[in-house]
């Protein structure tokens, strides 16, 4: 089960303690099934299928144990609509898995299925299986977990949930990847962009071939502290990647933002420390905006030769002012911000700042559009003008 990370105190209900492997299914020759609840969020099936597909991607299917079930205590008025199990159905399909659901409620009109999702389900019937078209690779990492956010793990989380939703919302091809893939260049080489979400917790074999990768023409992109720890936990004095990237740790700066579930727009939630991303590019800003606000905590970092800084950290000490304007641009910057370096024939961009938990907190347009165009520099084969909730 999954450990509640709200709870008061650590023995109620389910601890910590008691979290399992992110990577538990081991069939060969077999497959892997993971079930979810679309209530949650709205890419909730997409994430969960991804993780039963990174473990096993030549099988996998994808269960509503009991979402309907769950509708009907939670959203009554839901109670016989069948989208949400419809959704769950195509998501799956699109990813390249199997769904099923439990015959319950929406899908149970005197024992029998609803016929309305299963004809939505059977008109896919011929895209089940295959080979599915890849570009991103999201790290999704156990040792960062367990060691890096043994006492915060929903920093972790935000910040792999913030960057799986812009990828996902961008219409980009995204995967996760655990962290036996790190070590597997061939299995790395499906993708031309990795994105590492403070994958803060690395082991040198895997920073060899993450190197080899960007070596061969791949992009990474890294945020906050990735491979500033080993893969115990233990706190390096510069990043293990600092070649790849071109910068030297210098430290980290911790902010105190609002209450997390509000936004910016919310007067009484705008954080004491207001570290602006001030973009330095002149293209890049007229593609996202002259700013961009995370408040969310972040790097100081020194670029070495050959680096370049796309955006640079600029704390303001204004309070009165929402939206700075001419005052940003006076500033003196802090610390680089966002920076680019070529490596081999690939590139590498680093983000100081925590961006995907950032962006979960203040989900503003710019920010968004800031993450996206990071995440376009592997130029994909395929590019979506749709709705950001299609799969």
């Amino acid at each position: 089960n999954r450990p509640a990370v709200r709870s008061a105190e650590p023995e109620e209900g389910s601890s910590w303690k008691w979290g399992v492997s992110i990577d538990v299914m081991k069939f060969p020759g077999g497959g892997g099934n993971e079930n979810t609840a679309v209530i949650n969020r709205l890419h909730t099936t997409g994430f969960n299928a991804r993780i039963v597909k990174a473990q096993c991607p030549h099988r996998f299917d994808v269960w509503e144990p009991g979402g309907t079930l769950w509708r009907s205590v939670v959203y009554p008025e839901l109670e016989n609509d069948p989208t949400h199990s419809i959704l769950h159905g195509v998501w799956t399909i699109a990813l390249g898995g199997v769904p099923w659901t439990a015959l319950t409620n929406v899908l149970t009109r005197h024992g029998k299925p609803d016929p309305a999702v299963m004809k939505e389900w059977k008109k896919r019937r011929r895209f089940l299986g295959g080979e599915a078209l890849t570009y991103c690779g999201l790290h999704y990492s156990q040792s960062s977990r367990d060691f890096w956010g043994r006492n915060t793990p929903n920093a972790y989380y935000g910040e792999v949930y913030g960057w799986y939703d812009v990828a996902v919302e961008g219409h980009f091809l995204t995967d996760l990847v655990l962290d036996q893939h790190l070590t597997d260049l061939k299995y790395l080489q499906r993708y031309r962009v990795l994105i590492l979400p403070n994958s803060a917790c690395l082991s040198e074999t895997q920073g060899e071939t993450l190197r080899q990768f960007v070596r061969d023409g791949g992009v990474v992109v890294a945020s906050y502290e990735t491979g500033l720890y080993d893969e115990n936990g233990e706190k390096r004095k510069d990043f293990l990647l600092k070649d790849v990237f071109g910068i030297n740790y210098q430290e980290t700066v911790s902010l105190t933002p609002g209450p997390w579930g509000k936004t910016i727009y919310d007067p009484n939630n705008v954080p004491r420390e207001r570290a602006f991303v001030r973009i330095e590019k002149r293209r890049l800003k007229t593609l996202v905006a002259p700013a961009v606000f995370f408040g969310a905590n972040y790097t100081k970092v020194k670029t070495m030769a050959g680096c370049a800084v796309l955006a640079s950290t600029v704390n303001l000490k204004e309070r009165e002012t929402l939206f700075p304007g001419e005052v940003l641009n006076r500033a003196m910057p802090e610390s680089p911000a966002i920076t680019c370096h070529r490596f081999g024939k690939g590139k590498a961009v680093y983000v100081s700042a925590e961006a995907g938990r950032g962006f979960l907190q203040w989900p503003h347009p710019e920010a968004r559009r800031l993450l996206e165009n990071i995440l376009g520099l592997g130029q994909p084969a395929i590019t979506v003008r749709a709705p950001k909730q299609v799969e």
